[in-house]
């Protein structure tokens, strides 16, 4: 979504496939809802009929801060799931 728009992005799209190329298979996709609030001059909404479809003005930023805050998240997610396993083995012990 950007800013509150369902939309179609090439440059999320492989943004996310980079993020996660080392987790999943290939030929497996990650699911991901991404989240965007940026300024509207900063989206060219012009590129199909019914606006679904959207560039960039800056796609390489775009691109760089959405593969940072994925690998962020699943770092913390993974750390989290460390934990768990720990914490459980503690327990059976």
């Amino acid at each position: 979504f950007v800013n509150r728009r369902p939309v179609e992005s090439r440059t999320l799209a492989y943004a996310l496939l980079e993020s996660y190329h080392t987790l999943i298979p290939k030929g497996r996709y990650p699911v991901a809802f991404v989240f965007f609030d940026l300024d509207p001059a900063g989206v060219d909404v012009n590129v199909h009929p019914a606006k679904r479809e959207i560039r960039f003005r800056d796609e390489p930023r775009v691109r760089g801060f959405t593969i940072r805050a994925v690998l962020a998240a699943l770092r913390e997610a993974t750390a989290d799931v460390k934990k768990a396993i720990a914490s459980i083995e503690a327990g059976a012990s």
